[in-house]
C-alpha cells in the first residue's frame, strides 16, 4: 500500500494494530502471575503448570508456520477472532487441559496478529512505516506493563483478565478496516517477492535472545551480584519502562535514521551498558539496557523486511527467527551462568552484544543498502 491510501483507512488500521498489540502484551504478561493460581485451582505442580506458558509459544510458532503456507487466506480480522477465542477459553478454564488448549489457540492468533499488523502497517505507511512499527511495538510494552497491575487490581483472578482480553480483542475486530488490510495484502502479493536473507535473520535471532535473557534472567543475575530481591524487582520494572521509552523515542527518529543503524547502535550500547554492569554496578547500568533492548526488534524487523521483500511469507519467517532466539538465548545463557562468577551474566551479555555489534558494523554497507528506514 502506498502513502496515498485514504488517511481514515490508514488510521483505522493503526488504531486496530495498537489495540491488538496492547492486548498481545497483556495476554502474554499475565501468564506468569497466573501460574500459581492455576496450580492451586487444579492441584498441579510448577512443572505441569509451565505447560501453559509453553502452549502460548507453541501456538504462536504454529501460527507463523501456518501464515507462511496459507498467508494469502489469513486476514487480521480472522487472526483476532482466533486470539479472542483462545482468551475466552483461558477465562473459562473448566480444566487445566482446556486452559492449555486456550493458551495454544491464543498463541495461534498471537503469532498471526503480530506478523500481519507489523508487515501491513510497514507497507501501508510508506516512508513513515518504520516509525509506525516502533509505535505499534510500544503498544505491546504498554500492555505488558499494565496487565500485571490489572491482575492485582482484579483480585489476582486470571479469569477476569482473560475475559477482558477476549472482549476487547473481539471489539478490535469490529474497528479493523478489512479494506485496508486487503489492499496492503495485495501490495505484499505483488511486491518485491520473497528471498531468504540469513545474515539479518541471524542478527535478529541473537539480539532477541539477548533481550529475553535480560528480562527473564536479569533479576536472578542481579541477585547473584549482591542486589536485594526487592531492589532487583524494582529495577526490572524500571527496565521495562526504559524499554518502552526507547520504542517511543524511536517513533520520532525512525524516519530519519536507517533501520540497521538503529539496530547496530542498540547492540553496541547494550554491550557498553552490560560492561558497565560487570565492571562497576549492575544497579546503575541494568535500567539503561532496557532503553537499548527496546530498539532491537524495530531495527531488526524493518531491516529484514527491506532485505527479504514484501511477500506475505516474509513476516512469519522474520518472527519465527525471533521466537527461536527467545527460546534458545535464555537456555544457553542460563546453562552457562552457574559456571561463571557472580557477574558472569553481564560478561556474557557484554561479549555477545559486542560481537553482534562489531559484526553489524563490518557488514553495515551491505546490510543497509536496501534497508533505509
Amino acid at each position: 500500500m502506498t502513502p496515498q491510501t485514504l488517511p481514515g483507512s490508514r488510521l483505522r488500521l493503526l488504531v486496530a494494530g495498537l489495540m491488538s498489540f496492547v492486548l498481545l502484551g497483556a495476554g502474554q504478561a499475565v501468564m506468569g502471575p497466573a501460574l500459581p493460581v492455576y496450580q492451586q485451582r487444579f492441584g498441579i505442580d510448577t512443572g505441569q503448570a509451565s505447560w501453559l506458558v509453553s502452549s502460548l509459544g507453541f501456538g504462536s510458532f504454529s501460527g507463523l508456520v501456518g501464515l507462511y503456507f496459507f498467508g494469502h487466506h489469513v486476514t487480521p480480522r480472522r487472526a483476532l477472532l482466533v486470539m479472542s477465542s483462545g482468551a475466552a477459553l483461558l477465562a473459562l478454564s473448566p480444566s487445566f487441559l482446556v486452559s492449555v488448549a486456550g493458551g495454544a489457540v491464543f498463541g495461534l492468533g498471537f503469532g498471526s496478529v503480530a506478523a500481519l499488523f507489523n508487515s501491513r502497517i510497514l507497507a501501508t505507511f510508506g516512508p513513515r512505516g518504520p516509525s509506525m512499527v516502533s509505535l505499534l511495538n510500544a503498544g505491546y510494552s504498554i500492555g505488558a506493563i499494565a496487565a500485571p497491575l490489572m491482575f492485582v487490581a482484579l483480585g489476582s483472578n486470571p479469569a477476569l483478565v482473560f475475559a477482558a482480553v477476549a472482549v476487547l480483542t473481539a471489539l478490535t475486530v469490529l474497528i479493523t478496516d478489512a479494506a485496508a488490510g486487503e489492499r496492503s495484502a495485495k501490495v505484499q502479493r505483488g511486491g518485491a517477492g520473497f528471498r531468504f536473507h540469513f545474515p539479518i535473520l541471524g542478527f535478529g535471532l541473537v539480539a532477541i535472545g539477548i533481550e529475553v535473557s535480560l528480562s527473564g534472567l536479569g533479576p536472578t543475575a542481579m541477585i547473584r551480584a549482591g542486589i536485594a530481591p526487592p531492589q532487583a524487582a524494582a529495577l526490572l520494572s524500571a527496565f521495562f519502562l526504559a524499554f518502552l521509552a526507547g520504542r517511543l523515542v524511536l517513533t520520532l527518529l525512525a524516519e530519519r535514521v536507517p533501520s540497521f543503524a538503529v539496530f547496530t547502535l542498540a547492540c553496541l550500547s547494550t554491550a557498553l551498558c552490560s560492561l558497565g554492569a560487570a565492571l562497576i554496578d549492575p544497579a546503575w547500568f541494568f535500567v539503561p539496557m532496557g532503553l537499548c533492548a527496546g530498539l532491537f526488534f524495530p531495527g531488526y524487523f524493518v531491516t529484514a523486511s527491506r532485505k527479504m521483500g514484501d511477500d506475505v511469507r516474509v513476516a512469519p519467517v522474520i518472527l519465527a527467527a525471533v521466537q527461536i532466539g527467545a527460546v534458545t538465548g535464555p537456555l544457553i545463557i542460563g546453562r552457562l551462568l552457574p559456571l561463571m562468577g557472580e557477574r558472569g551474566f553481564f560478561w556474557l551479555i557484554a561479549g555477545t552484544a559486542l560481537v553482534l555489534g562489531v559484526t553489524a558494523v563490518a557488514l553495515y554497507p551491505r546490510m543497509s543498502g536496501e534497508a533505509r528506514g
